[in-house]
């Protein structure tokens, strides 16, 4: 259904599984897959830009595991602590970083939700909390997510040091 030179973006890993899932279901067969992408994916693959090593997926989930077991937040007491919760936490994670949502951006969207709604201020509270928890370790291990390689990436445009493909540019 695609070209070799062409590439379907989307905006989120979700939208990809999606129309990955529905072209299947169609019948469509091909290796199409790699092509079916997100921004930052497509610039990941063709750029390679990196200063620190990218958590593995099983580290990623480890980790997160550990920042939900360390503390409770009130709002997600009754689910915190099931593997769906963590795979709910994760898949949000994925979507704030392929959005290029950096954890301090997402702690100032949420202090504003919590103004406006204050019915949901501990939610808000909870989720700019695991974020943060989650971008804090990352630093603290001298790792990265896979997608913050593109604010490396937008730091080198600006005239700031980016690392290319093991050579600062």
């Amino acid at each position: 259904p695609l070209a070799d030179d062409a590439f379907f973006i989307l905006p989120s890993a979700e939208h990809v599984d999606r129309v990955t899932s529905l072209l299947l279901q169609a019948g469509i067969s091909g290796f199409f897959h790699h092509r079916i992408t997100t921004f930052s994916s497509l610039l990941r693959k063709k750029f390679q830009v990196a200063s620190r090593p990218n958590i593995s997926t099983s580290a990623r989930s480890l980790l997160v595991k550990r920042i939900l077991e360390e503390r409770m937040w009130p709002f997600f007491g009754d689910v915190q602590n099931t593997p769906g919760f963590l795979n709910l936490i994760l898949r949000f994670i994925t979507e704030l970083k392929d959005s290029l949502i950096q954890s301090q951006d997402f702690r100032e969207r949420m202090n504003q939700l919590k103004v406006l709604e204050p019915d949901l201020a501990s939610k808000y509270e909870a989720l700019a909390s695991i974020y943060e928890a989650y971008d804090g370790a990352l630093v603290r291990e001298g790792l990265q997510d896979a997608q913050d390689w593109v604010w490396q990436l937008r730091r080198g445009m600006q005239g700031g040091p980016a690392v290319v493909a093991g050579r600062r540019r």
